[in-house]
């Protein structure tokens, strides 16, 4: 966060506790080399940073038109909670280039999710046949690996935190066999040189995308998605700085909510209903295949449960709250799980809901997703406000209101 930022963060949040700030301290020319330790939990020295700089902005921009002074007081505390920035387009590798122009704490890691490859949200393409094929691998290469590549190694004193190609499992594993044309040859051809080329840099640490429950949990996905996860993985050298993988990007599942979200009905066959079960059963069959099974899990709307009518609805869930802040996981037990995170800054729309649209896809405008919204990527203000109104745990605040 620019120090600008940081100042009217500051003044804007005067009667809030704050539990995530750290003292500000310029990581260029100050801090040390960053050698980060992928056998080790690194959640335990970093704190997530806020790795999109347009996200606090829109937020300060968001809570000037509450009129809530409550509602206001825990939005402007989301900008200071720290989110990856998604590299989807090459505009967003130059804007990563930017931030890391700033002053950043030493204390905080950078998180990046690399989501180059072109696919569509998990299950979206079922409605959409007109969708882009995946980037090419030597395009996959040439303009996201590579140039990240470039941009860490320019940055030893920063530690970084991948999330390796959300959505790219899921597109080719399906408990209903259904594919994305060429997606599984693209996979194993891209995955990986990306996982060679950035588990190999000692500032940064890898976790790959392992889709979630709802979609890989069934009895005849979990070994296909080992299996992939384990071929992807030895192909890339079994590269040192991989550390495991990462579930529930972008999503709405529980961690450990029991039955589960949707135990009563037909879905009952899938033995994943929370991804705390999920990561056993997926993290128990890498173990067998020596392939690191640490993970990290989006937490950044899984807050409120039972909104949705199927597990694969992910646009816009109407209702959806904020989950658990980005943090260390510290449940007894439980140390398979790194951390928390947030994979993106809550308020970007998912997709418009707009039928006549080209773009168009049907989850946006189906009776679980919260309608009118904006196109995908754009501020979708009344969304926001749900989501941290609806914030399980609730968003403290020390505002009194007479």
């Amino acid at each position: 966060m620019k120090a600008s930022q940081f100042s009217l963060l500051s003044l804007a949040m005067a009667t809030i506790t704050i539990v995530l700030a750290s003292p500000l301290k310029p990581s260029l020319g100050d801090c040390p080399k960053v050698a980060l330790n992928a056998s080790t939990n690194i959640w335990n020295s970093y704190i997530l940073h806020q790795s999109d700089s347009d996200y606090p902005q829109l937020v300060f921009q968001a809570a000037s038109r509450i009129q809530n002074k409550i509602l206001k007081q825990k939005v402007l505390k989301v900008a200071d909670v720290g989110t990856f920035l998604n590299i989807d387009s090459p505009q967003a590798v130059t804007k990563l280039q930017r931030i890391l122009l700033e002053m950043i704490p030493c204390d905080r890691i950078v998180g990046v999710s690399l989501q180059g490859m072109g696919l569509p949200e998990q299950g979206s393409y079922s409605n959409l046949p007109e969708y882009k094929m995946p980037i090419m691998p030597e395009e996959h290469k040439r303009n996201y690996v590579d140039p990240l590549v470039s941009i860490i190694s320019a940055h030893p004193s920063t530690a970084f935190a991948l999330i390796v190609e959300p959505f790219t499992l899921s597109a080719f594993i399906k408990p209903d066999g259904r594919k994305l044309s060429m997606a599984e040859e693209i996979y194993h051809e891209s995955i990986p040189y990306a996982l060679r080329s950035l588990g190999n840099l000692p500032n940064a640490i890898l976790y790959l995308d392992a889709g979630h429950g709802g979609l890989l949990g069934w009895v005849q996905t979990l070994p296909q998605a080992a299996s992939n996860i384990s071929a992807a993985y030895k192909a890339a050298g079994s590269p040192p700085q991989f550390r495991g993988i990462a579930i529930n990007i972008h999503n709405y599942n529980a961690w450990d909510l029991s039955p589960g979200e949707f135990a009563t009905t037909r879905e009952t066959r899938n033995y994943a209903q929370n991804e705390q079960t999920y990561l056993r059963l997926l993290g128990t069959r890498l173990q067998q295949l020596g392939v690191p099974n640490n993970a990290i899990m989006d937490t950044s709307r899984n807050g409120i449960h039972g909104l949705r009518e199927e597990w694969d609805r992910w646009c816009n869930v109407y209702g959806a709250g904020l989950g658990r802040l980005p943090g260390l996981n510290i449940q007894p037990g439980q140390q398979q799980l790194d951390a928390f995170i947030w994979a993106k800054g809550p308020g970007y729309s998912d997709g418009s809901s707009e039928s006549a649209i080209s773009v168009y896809q049907k989850y946006c405008g189906g009776v679980d997703a919260h309608k009118p919204s904006p196109e995908r990527g754009e501020w979708f203000q009344e969304y926001f406000e749900t989501l941290v109104r609806e914030a399980n745990p609730p968003i403290k605040v020390s505002l009194k209101v007479a």
